[in-house]
Order: structure tokens, then sequence, then C-alpha cells
């Protein structure tokens, strides 16, 4: 054989094994270097490459194009470090426009330069791009690039101006790819060197890059590029600094998600967060865009004084996973140019975050009066779970608030999970809408309904009031009207005793009842079904309005509690009413027509055994007298609660006894130690029990036809709730010996 062969071959089998090494190296090496390495250019270009290029076309996508065959530019490996192009600055201020050169520590990377590569003043063409490989951990798969820029902006050179591109091969949706010619920010600079077109100055900015969890482990390849023009004849460059460092204070605005989202109901998460805005060319910017890379999101609120926002992450979102990692891209505008997007920090969301609520309402209690409806009155218990020791608060907006009062005002507040019973509350109030809002963001509005009236007459029982309306055309103190509406038996008449009332009246049509005088006191009226087989009547209280006044009367009068109090020695048992009044100036409260006197300072009044009219008075004086206390008063009707000795609070907690035919049974009933049964015909039993406060002692959810339970709790009297297929609740009284 020829010996000219085997030198041939012994070279190949060189060179192959050479190369074969160094790609073997090159692995190795990426395998140690993470992208934080380095970041701030402290120690010149350890772990980076560079490659340069000349082009034509391709600004507008970062896509460098030769000049005459349009086709993707060739890049040649450099030698770093290489005179304006590669280079270490030091700290200090770019001569030309007065940015600092670093951003961290005390050296930076200058990509490019101001000055040509064939002269101080011509560019040629030139493509600069620093490159680094480094291996994806968790730690680091997420980070940031800081960058100033400095782009001349020549008009009228679509798609060959400088521009500037911030790219990484495994985090392909972060790209970052602008021209000159989308800031739109020009400002003259001189110079005694060269003549320049204006110039788009970008002070420091943070870019952030996420690589997916599915890639830790792999090589990724970051690469940085700048340009000149085109054309040859203008400039860009940019300084490279603080690689991983935090996102903050970033000329093209930031934006920032909290560390602990919001969680809300079932199903939502609410998340929110705060931006700053670009700090650019003296505009005024504004948020024109957030999103939530491929996610729905709903409910977007957005606080320009504040600089926040919020918004509904739907659980649905989540498909089979049980946490993502969600991120925020926003857009800033000045209304006409609009700047390359930013992104927010990741937070992990988990759909076991979710705070979970529930709001019962009671049914009708009578108050031992099956005639007066005016005292029949309800409970509603909730119950927060999972509420990562959040602060909440419980508002009650009424459908059909007096005229001149707030509809709106605070009935609980509490930290962390919860459980609770709320009322008394009267049925004749109407449908009300309870606002919960946790952490001053988490609202969720909940309609309540109140139950039918328990009064014996049940074709008085669906009577609403509504629509109450003051008349102030005549002068103070005015005349007030209502609506009532009785449902009933087609073609069946009542008749309503009391002023302004009247006889005939047809169920199923709404009566109103107008001209009232409005008076310091309230009316009563009696419905009289007109059915001569069914004589029944029932009772019912309303109070006016507010009087007229200028300025208006600004009193806000709310029944907070209604606590019943034994005495211990006579074994009389009492009551009192724990008022909430604000407004008002000088305070005064009269009882059932009494003279009026002082409030007191904790707003309790009391004690009673009856039914009570109480007038709250804004007085012109610190003396409480009829004549200084005329003008604006408002008056409430607080009807005798149902006490008996084994509750504090107002009998029956809207807990109805009258149950027909059960799903549920208790076994045994009263309970003689620790140990109960629960036997259901429900498909799932779903129930809470309750001791005579109303607080929620127990709660469980079961299939099971029946299920044992312990209860270590005092004796006395405790009421299970439990909801049934028709979707209203139901309630066994038990008794514990």
């Amino acid at each position: 054989m020829n010996l000219n062969i085997f030198k041939k071959l012994a070279l190949y089998l060189l060179f192959t094994i050479s190369f074969l090494i160094m790609l073997n190296m090159n692995y190795l090496h990426a395998q140690t270097v993470d992208v934080c390495d380095n970041g701030g250019f402290e120690q010149d270009f350890l772990y980076y490459s560079g490659e340069t290029a000349t082009f034509r076309y391709g600004s507008n996508d970062c896509n460098p194009l030769e000049s005459d065959t349009l086709t993707p530019v060739t890049f040649s490996s450099a030698s770093l470090p290489l005179s304006r192009r590669f280079e270490i600055v030091s700290s200090g201020i770019d001569s030309l426009v007065g940015i600092q050169k670093t951003k961290f520590g005390s050296k930076a990377l200058r990509l490019n330069s101001r000055f040509g590569h064939l002269s101080d003043c011509s560019g040629n063409r030139g493509v600069d791009r620093i490159i680094k490989e480094f291996i994806v951990t968790e730690d680091t798969r997420n980070f940031t690039v800081w960058y100033a820029l400095v782009l001349e902006n020549p008009s009228g050179h679509d798609n060959f101006q400088p521009f500037f591109n911030i790219d990484c091969d495994l985090a392909p949706d972060d790209e970052l790819c602008f021209d000159a010619a989308i800031l739109n920010c020009e400002q003259e600079q001189m110079d005694t060197i060269c003549n320049y077109d204006s110039l788009d100055v970008l002070n420091w900015t943070c870019h952030r890059f996420r690589i997916p969890k599915s890639e830790i482990g792999n090589i990724a390849t970051l690469e940085i590029t700048v340009s000149d023009c085109g054309a040859g004849a203008h400039f860009g460059y940019a300084y490279i600094d603080g690689i991983c460092e935090d996102c903050d204070s970033s000329a093209l605005g930031s934006i920032s998600l909290d560390s602990i989202p919001y969680v809300c109901d079932s199903d939502t998460l609410r998340i929110c967060g705060n931006y700053m805005l670009p700090d650019l060319c003296n505009k005024d910017w504004e948020i024109k865009e957030l999103t939530v890379p491929g996610y729905t999101i709903t409910g977007l609120v957005i606080d320009s004084i504040n600089h926040s926002f919020c918004f509904d992450f739907p659980k649905s979102n989540f498909g089979s996973d049980t946490c993502l990692e969600v991120y925020a891209k926003g857009i800033f505008t000045d209304g006409s140019n609009d700047l390359p997007f930013v992104t927010s920090n990741s937070v992990n969301i988990c759909t076991k975050d979710t705070i979970a609520y529930d709001v019962t309402i009671g049914a009708c209690d009578d108050n031992g009066t099956p005639t007066n409806l005016s005292d029949d009155y309800y409970y509603v218990s909730y119950d927060f779970s999972n509420t990562n020791k959040f602060s909440w608060t419980i508002e009650r907006k009424l459908d059909n608030p007096y005229p001149d009062e707030n509809d709106t005002h605070t009935i609980a507040t509490g930290t962390d999970d919860a459980s609770g019973t709320l009322g008394a509350f009267l049925i004749q109030e109407g449908s009300w809408t309870m606002i919960i809002t946790f952490d001053g963001d988490c609202v969720y509005e909940i309609n309540i309904t109140p139950p039918d009236y328990c009064g014996d007459c049940t074709e008085f029982n669906d009577m609403t009031i509504s629509n109450i309306s003051r008349d102030c055309s005549n002068g103070a103190p005015g005349t007030w009207s209502f609506d009532l509406y009785v449902p009933g038996p087609v073609g069946g008449t009542y008749n309503v005793i009391g002023t302004g009332g009247g006889i005939n009246k047809s169920f199923n049509t709404t009566v109103s009842i107008s001209g009232l005088s409005i008076l310091p006191s309230c009316i009563k009226y009696t419905l009289v079904d007109r059915n001569p087989l069914n004589s029944c009547e029932s009772d019912f209280t309303v109070c006016p309005p507010k009087p007229c006044k200028t300025p208006s009367c600004d009193l806000e009068v709310y029944v907070k509690d209604v606590p019943c109090i034994k005495n211990a020695n006579t074994g009389v048992v009492t009551y009192t009413v724990e008022l909430e009044v604000s407004g008002g100036g000088n305070l005064c409260y009269s009882v059932n027509g009494g003279a009026p006197t002082t409030l007191p300072t904790n707003q309790i009044i009391g004690p009673y055994t009856a039914d009570i009219e109480v007038v709250i008075s804004s007085c012109s004086s610190s003396t409480c007298s009829a004549s200084n206390c005329a003008d604006c008063w408002k008056v409430i009707y607080v009807p005798k609660p149902e006490c008996n000795q084994t509750q504090g609070l107002i009998s029956g907690t809207a807990l109805d006894e009258r149950i027909r035919a059960s799903k549920l049974k208790v076994y045994p009933n009263p309970i003689r130690s620790d140990e109960f049964l629960i036997r259901s015909s429900l498909p799932q039993t779903q129930f809470i029990l309750l001791d005579a406060y109303g607080h929620i002692v127990l709660k469980d959810t079961f299939t099971e036809e029946e299920k044992s339970y312990s209860l270590s709790y005092p004796p006395g009297l405790y009421f299970l709730r439990y909801k049934t297929g028709d979707h209203k609740h139901h309630i066994i009284k038990i008794i514990k010996l």
C-alpha cells in the first residue's frame, strides 16, 4: 500500500480523535458552567465566546440577512477582546450619552461601539454576538440579563436599523428583539469626531428568561446581539452586566407578582402584583396589556394610581396538574407607541392553596309569636378554611335599604380560619348580599334570601315589604310610603288594617301604602284573609325613614346584637340591645315614647323584657330633650327575643324545630355519653353541628348509610344542620345529658 495513503489515513484519524476530544471537552466545560458565572464580567470574558458578521436587512425580527441573496448571514468566530466590538469596561460615565457603564460591581461588557470598524465613523454594517453555554439547574433556569443600550436612529431605514437581540435557545418565548425605530425616543448628541443622527438611549433595563423544568440538566445557549445599521453609516452598542441579578427600577418598566398569591374560592385563585412605569423619554406611560402566557385569566383590575393589579386565575387552567408556575407579561405605552414587552417574576400556585368557605342560611323561627311576622328571624352561618392566615371582613348590603341611609355595613371581622353564626336577622328586612373580603382583595358576594315567615297563617308567609320611600317636596319632616306584595290564591283578597291600609286587596299584586307622616314611631298593620273558610290574621310593623332635613340627617343606626341575660338569683331572663350608631354628633335615645336620654358610650341599652321601639336622635346640644332632638332621628323596632336557659343568643338560632319527614336520624337522642350515630337516607350527607351559641363544633361529609361520632363537649343543647337534595337546610335538635 502506498505510504502516502497511510499518512493521510493517520492524519484523518488524528483529526477525528482531536475533534471528538474537543467536543467532549466543550460539553464537559458547559456541564460545569451556570448562567450566573461571571454574570458581571468581573473576570473578563470567562466562559464567553464571540462571533461577528455583516448584514444588510433583518432588523425587524433580528434575523440578519446577506445583502444580495437575502439569506441568513454567516458568523465568524472572534478572538476576545476585540477592539470596538467586545470590550470589558470599568465603572464610569459613557462620554456620549452620560449613562453609567456598569450596573453591578466594577466591570461590564460593551458590545459593539459608537466608533466604526473601518474608520472612526463607519460601522461597516457590523453584527456582534456574545455567546455563553451553561448547564440548566433548578436554581438558574430562571435568570435575568441587565443591559443599557444606545441606538442611532436614521430615518427611512426600514428593516435595516441598528438592532438589539437577547435569545436563549431553551426559552424561545422570552426572546427580546427590537430595533431603533421601536423606541421612538430620540435625542440629539454632539461629538467632536463624528456627526450622528438622533439617538435612542435606553438606560439600564432588565430582561427575564424562564427555562422549563423539563430542560434541567440540559445545555442552554445564551446569545446577546447588537448591530450597526445595515446601510453602514449608523451605529448601535450595548452595555451588558448583572446576569441573574434581581429585576427592579428597569428603564422599560417592571412587573412583579406577589410571592404568595391570593387564593380565593373553589373556582379561581386571586393573584395580585404591582408594576413600575418606564423611566424613558419623559413621557406619560401607562400599562396597556397584561397577560399570563399560556393561561386564561379573568377579572383583571389595574389600579393606575397605586400601580398595582389583581386578576382571577381559573382552576380550569390546572388540568391534571396540582401546581403551576406562572408569570405575567406586560406592555407599556404612551398612547401612540408601545415599548418592548416586560415580564414578571414567576410564582408557584397550587390547587390545594384555595380558600374554602361555606355559608348556610338557617330556617325561620317565629320567636314564640306565630301571629307576629315582624319578629320572625333567622341566622346565617359561615365557615372559612385554608385562609393562609389572611384577615377577612363580612359586610351586609341590603337590597332594599331605607332612603338616605348606607346600604352596606360591616357585621364581622377576623383573621385566619374561622366559623361562626351571624344574626339574628329579621326576615322582614328582605334579601341582602353578603360580601366576604379576604386580605383586602379576594371579594366574594353571596346573595342571602331569607326563608319564608313561619306564622300560623301560611297564606301570608311569603309577604314582602319593599321600596320604602320618602317625599320631601312639602318640606320637613315629609311623608313616606312602602310597597306590599302578598302572593296567594288567584282571585283571593285580603284586608290591610292600619294607617293607609285598605280592604279588598288582591293577592299577587303590589299594594302601595303612601301618604304616611314621618313621625318617630312605627306603624302596626294586620293582614286579614277575606276567605270566609280561612279567617286568618297576621301582624307586622313598619318603621318610617329618617325625617327630611337640610342638611341631610346623617345618622346611621344598626342593631349589632341582642343577647339574653338570666339573673342568677331570680331566674328572670331579660335582654339588652347593642347598637352601632355613627354620625349625628350629640346622641340621645328614647324607648317606647319615653323622654330622651344620653346614649351610653358603649351604645348598649337595656335590659328589657318586651318588644321596644327605640328612637336614636341627633340633638342640637348635649342636653337630651324633646325640643333639642326633634329634627334628626331614626326609629327602629326591636322585638323581644325568645330566650331560654341554654342560650345566650336569641332562641332557636334560626334552627327550625318543625322539620317534616327528616332524612336524618341521630341515635341516641338525648346523647348520654360522647358517642352517637347519624343514620341518613341521602346519597351524600353533609352536615355541621352547632352548640347553643351558634358555634360549629363538628362538621363532616359521608356517603354511607350511617356513621359514628364522638362529641366530647359539655352537656347542653346542640343543633345538627344538614342539606337535602332540594338545596334546603334542615335542623335536628340534639340534647346531650
